[in-house]
């Protein structure tokens, strides 16, 4: 991953089946919405956060957020 890249553009929207019994979803994420590759390397490095939201039409609501990368 470019380390000049915008954070706008480094950017994937994802979309997972959470287990509502578990509360646990799995998603693999091997490239950007840009079409880069984001490879273990890329996520131990970049300066980023994961926020989960209720619902994608409620962004107001978070149901997780944590760092991710060189801000954890």
């Amino acid at each position: 991953m470019d380390d000049d890249m915008p954070l706008a553009s480094a950017t994937f929207d994802l979309s997972a089946n959470i287990d509502v019994v578990s509360g646990m979803g799995k998603i693999n994420i091997s490239m950007l919405d840009n079409g880069t590759y984001f490879r273990y390397e890329d996520a131990i490095i970049v300066n980023s956060c994961v926020n989960i939201y209720y619902s994608d039409s409620d962004f107001a609501t978070f149901v997780a957020q944590g760092g991710i990368g060189a801000n954890n």
